[in-house]
């Protein structure tokens, strides 16, 4: 299936507006990372909400 150009961007468009909101991620594991500005602790924070939150994650639809 091909998909034009245009498309792509309205999907892309409307996933923005849905997602790109802090609410979204209130209460999501991928929310912990946000709260450290040091590359290094982004990059822990979020490796160990993965480990331990990933598998458990409720996925928002």
């Amino acid at each position: 299936m091909i998909v034009k150009q245009s498309e792509v961007e309205k999907i892309l468009n409307r996933a923005v507006v849905k997602f790109n909101k802090r609410d979204f991620i209130e209460h999501d594991p991928i929310s912990i990372p946000h709260q450290f500005t040091k590359k290094q602790d982004i990059e822990i924070a979020g490796f160990c909400s993965n480990i331990f939150m990933g598998p458990a994650k409720d996925h928002h639809q």
